[in-house]
C-alpha cells in the first residue's frame, strides 16, 4: 500500500468577497504510484481550485458570499476500500475516489455461475434475460477482489483527463444547492455532469444530445438536457441552482423558461431526432 499526503492553502477570490479554501489530498492505495506519476498531488490541488472557480463563476453564478456555501476545507481521498461501485462520491466536503472499481460484467458472470453451481431453484431465468437486481445481494458479497480492477492503475486511456473530469463533477457536488434534500438525484448528478460537459471533459462514451429516457435520468442524459435549456436561456443552470437553495419544485422550470419540464423534455427530444 502506498501513502501520500499533500496539502495547500489556496485563496479563492469570489466576486464581492474573498473566501479561503484549504485543499488536501490523501492517497492510500496500490494505485498511488501511477497517480503520483501521471496526475500528481500538486496538479490535483490546482484542479480543485480551478474547478471551484469555474463552477462558482461560470456555471452556478455565485456572485457574493451570501450565495455560496460556507466551505472552508475540501479533502480528497484516493483509496481501495470504498463500498459500492461508484467511481467517486462527494459528501461532507470530502471527495472519495474509488481506485478499485468492480468490473461489472465479470462480477455478474461470477455471481451467476455461483447461483447455477448451487442449483438455486427459484432463479431459472436464462442468463441473457437476467438483470443485476435479480442477483441476491449475498452473492455480490462473495465476489473475490481479484475480479475487481484498479481503476487508475488499469485505466487504458488518458487517466489524467479522466480524473480531472471526475474532480470537476465531484467538486460541483461540494458547491451546488440540492433543494434541501428535495431535488431529484438525477438532476443533482446531471448538473455535475453539465459542468464536466461545459469544461470540455465529457468522455466519448456519453450519450448524444436527445438520447435518454427521461429528463431526470441523471448524469450525461440530464447534462445534455440542461445544455439545451441553457441555450434557451443563458445562465439557466445557475439560476436553477439558486432556486434550489432551500427547496425544490418542477415549477422552477416554468418560472425560468415558461414551460413545464415535461414539455421542455418533449421539445428537446423533437429537436434531436435521429
Amino acid at each position: 500500500m502506498t501513502f501520500f499526503l499533500y496539502s495547500l492553502l489556496i485563496f479563492v477570490a469570489i466576486i464581492n468577497g474573498i473566501h479561503a479554501v484549504n485543499y488536501s489530498v490523501t492517497i492510500t492505495t496500490a494505485s498511488g504510484a501511477r497517480f503520483d506519476r501521471d496526475i500528481g498531488g500538486q496538479y490535483t490541488l490546482q484542479t480543485l481550485d480551478s474547478a471551484t472557480n469555474f463552477i462558482c463563476h461560470n456555471i452556478l453564478s455565485i456572485n457574493c458570499s451570501t450565495d455560496r456555501k460556507d466551505v472552508q476545507h475540501v479533502s480528497i481521498f484516493l483509496d481501495d476500500d470504498m463500498d459500492g461501485d461508484d467511481v467517486a462520491i462527494a459528501s461532507n466536503n470530502e471527495i472519495h475516489v474509488n481506485s478499485r472499481y468492480t468490473e461489472g460484467d465479470v462480477a455478474f458472470m461470477y455471481a451467476y455461475n455461483m447461483i447455477c453451481s448451487e442449483k438455486i431453484e427459484y432463479l431459472k431465468t436464462p442468463l441473457n434475460l437476467l438483470s443485476f437486481n435479480q442477483i441476491p445481494l449475498n452473492y455480490w458479497s462473495k465476489i473475490p477482489p481479484v475480479l475487481g480492477f484498479l481503476y487508475i492503475e488499469g485505466y487504458s486511456g488518458d487517466v489524467k483527463k479522466e480524473i480531472t473530469g471526475v474532480l470537476y463533477h465531484e467538486m460541483t457536488h461540494i458547491w451546488q444547492w440540492k433543494g434541501n434534500g428535495q431535488a431529484p438525484q438525477g438532476l443533482i448528478e446531471g448538473i455535475a455532469d453539465y459542468v464536466r460537459l461545459k469544461v470540455g471533459l465529457a468522455p466519448s462514451h456519453w450519450v448524444k444530445p436527445g438520447q435518454g429516457n427521461s429528463w431526470d435520468q441523471g448524469y450525461d442524459v440530464t447534462a445534455r438536457f440542461l445544455d439545451y435549456c441553457n441555450v434557451l436561456k443563458y445562465g439557466f443552470v445557475g439560476e436553477l441552482n439558486k432556486k434550489m437553495r432551500d427547496c425544490y419544485s418542477d415549477t422552477f422550470f416554468v418560472d425560468l423558461l415558461g414551460k413545464s419540464v415535461d414539455q421542455l423534455w418533449n421539445d428537446y427530444k423533437a429537436t434531436f431526432m435521429y
